[in-house]
């Protein structure tokens, strides 16, 4: 729906810039989510049987119509990572966990943003995350810490079935995780297996 809306909006824009609807509507046929196209904008995966959703998703609003997004999907279960910039007050990292929380996730792996700490310790984003998690629920083991996007995200991978889809929230390396995801599908892993060459 979102991306809809997104993509009215450019529509109407390029109407009111004079551009002919053939030409807009071209623009609009030729456009499709990809990392190649837009890279971490709902950039969606199967990777034997589990759907993985890598976005810049990265606030409460955004994570609740992710969280729409999520549920039209249908998964058996959802993985959700995510973090938040070091420059937010506590309340709006305990906001976007709330929101996160939402989507009623099996696991969660929280992330820190080395490039992102902005005056805040290392691990201590990912702790209110985490501690706002298990205030809201959460039992033991449902919530990981971890110290940067990739290694969450192949926690999360790990964790993952056929049938559950995992929502990988990307801001500082969502290039590692897209490599991650593409070395996955080129090796022919599958869940529930160890990753290639025991990486």
């Amino acid at each position: 729906v979102y991306n809809v809306s997104n993509a009215l909006g450019a529509a109407a824009l390029a109407h009111a810039l004079g551009l002919t609807d053939e030409a807009i509507r071209a623009g609009l046929v030729a456009f499709d989510p990809t990392p190649a196209q837009s890279p971490g904008r709902t950039n969606l995966f199967h990777v034997a049987g589990v759907q993985v959703l890598v976005d810049f998703v990265h606030n409460p609003h955004g994570f609740e119509a992710v969280g729409r997004l999520a549920s039209g999907l249908a998964p058996e279960r959802i993985g959700v990572m995510l973090g938040h910039a070091g420059d937010r007050d506590d309340e709006a990292i305990r906001d976007l966990a709330r929101a996160a929380w939402r989507m009623a996730p099996g696991r969660v792996a929280a992330k820190e943003l080395p490039k992102y700490l902005r005056g805040r310790a290392s691990g201590e984003v990912s702790g209110i995350i985490r501690d706002e998690m298990e205030k809201l629920g959460a039992a033991d083991g449902v919530v990981s810490v971890h110290g940067d996007e990739v290694p969450a995200a192949r926690a999360l991978l790990e964790w993952a079935r056929p049938g559950d889809l995992l929502v990988l929230s990307t801001q500082s390396d969502r290039t590692g995780v897209l490599q991650l995801i593409e070395w996955l599908l080129e090796e022919g892993w599958r869940p529930g297996t160890p990753f290639p060459g025991g990486d």
